[in-house]
């Protein structure tokens, strides 16, 4: 069976499905005996160990080499042991007789109400960390396998309705071969993240997560946007050339990597590369570069469950900057809106998203977020060579009320005694 998408990330690739289905739990209003309590609260405790598990497994993976995302299984790691959340959790348990299950919905969800009554925006955000954790837990109690994509057994193509960057934080690249969705354009997360790791993509086949079999043979075509489900013996050998001579051609450019761009009279072309995440593999390839074309810092906002904070923002700029050296890198500041969306920010529903409060003018609307990014952004550009890009500008007088709350920003800074290019 062949099926017909959008080639989002250009390649071929062969092997099994793995079609991911995110957990979604399904808690039901039981009681137990006091007879059964022991035993609960042993069930209960099984599975607090299978999460912490889990979350250790995830924060040893990213630690070196991506430690931002690392910190996030670190702050889960703590909603988790979290003792008063485990007394209340006990105490459901043994004195008023809940399943396990429902004890732990019901103290995961009063601590959530008790953050979401904080006037502490930051404090309010964990919410999304505490249901993480919750739901992670709720999924051990239920004894099924993590169906993250951190956990692939083996090379595999993922097949999923759609992918977020919560969902592709903690990804072992090396075991993705393909990945096929319903849902993602060509300017999607899942494309942009595909085609920085070399991932062949195919976007736009309705129903893939139902139509295509977990452990199904498949073709990816990514060129032709088409996926083969259970190939024959001629399709199999006549894209495993395809595949070769794919290979053939990222290999003769990675021969020319990081060598001068000049055309045959001697004119030198500088080539600028786009950046998403700020992890060690985008960083990596800095080296082949002239300079940063594009740093797309919505991703840095898009892959967490809160707000990133300064610190956490300038050390991602930082690190940039650090690994460019003089090299330039122009920075956009925050494009979110339209089909880019924060959980943890809602937004109002616009007739048209896309021309609506979006990029620059919802930054406007919300100076704190604006001048949190430029304080991080400007403090880091005392380490390297920064440009600033300002998304969705209307008018003369958008760019002057922007250069004007950048200016007040770097003096503040300045005044703190934090250094801040003068260039």
């Amino acid at each position: 069976m062949t099926y017909y998408g959008n080639g989002i990330s250009p390649g071929i690739a062969a092997g099994k499905a793995y079609v991911y289905k995110p957990y979604v739990p399904g808690v039901k209003s039981e009681r137990i005996t006091a007879d059964e309590a022991g035993a609960v609260r042993a069930e209960y405790l099984a599975a607090v160990e299978i999460a912490r598990l889990e979350l250790e497994a995830g924060y040893g993976r990213l630690k070196d080499a991506e430690p931002d995302k690392a910190k996030i299984f670190e702050a889960h790691l703590e909603i988790l042991l979290d003792e008063a959340v485990a007394e209340e959790i006990d105490e459901l348990i043994s004195e008023e007789f809940f399943s396990a299950s429902m004890a732990v919905d019901t103290a995961y969800e009063r601590f959530c109400a008790l953050l979401a009554r904080s006037k502490d925006a930051r404090i309010a955000e964990r919410q999304s960390d505490v249901r993480d954790v919750k739901n992670r837990l709720l999924r051990c109690i239920d004894k099924i396998e993590a169906g993250d994509i951190a956990s692939l057994a083996g090379p595999v193509v993922i097949i999923a309705r759609d992918l977020f960057p919560s969902d592709t934080a903690a990804m072992d690249r090396a075991k993705v071969l393909g990945i096929v969705t319903e849902l993602g354009g060509p300017t999607s997360h899942t494309a942009i993240i595909a085609k920085s790791w070399g991932i062949p993509a195919v976007s736009g086949i309705t129903d893939a997560p139902e139509l295509i079999k977990d452990g199904e043979e498949l073709i990816v075509d990514a060129d032709g946007g088409l996926v083969i489900c259970g190939p024959d013996a001629g399709e199999s050998a006549r894209y495993a050339e395809k595949r070769r001579l794919w290979q053939a051609r990222l290999a003769a450019e990675r021969e020319f990597a990081g060598k001068p761009c000049r055309t045959k009279d001697g004119l030198n072309v500088g080539i600028g590369l786009n950046i998403g995440s700020a992890d060690a593999g985008e960083l990596e390839q800095v080296k082949d570069f002239d300079f940063v074309g594009l740093f797309r810092t919505e991703f840095l906002y898009m892959g967490k469950d809160h707000m990133p904070e300064e610190e956490e923002q300038f050390e991602a700029y930082r690190r940039v900057m650090l690994a460019c050296g003089d090299k330039p890198v122009t920075l956009r500041t925050l494009d979110i809106g339209g089909d880019k969306t924060l959980s943890y920010m809602p937004l109002p529903r616009e007739d048209n998203p896309f021309l609506g409060v979006r990029a620059l003018r919802l930054c406007f609307n919300r100076p704190e977020l604006f001048r949190t990014q430029l304080r991080a952004a400007l403090r880091a550009s005392a380490y390297g060579n920064l440009w600033l890009m300002l998304p969705m500008v209307a008018s003369l007088e958008d760019i002057r009320r922007a250069k004007r709350i950048i200016s007040d920003t770097a003096e503040a800074l300045r005044a703190e005694g934090k250094p801040v290019s003068r260039d």
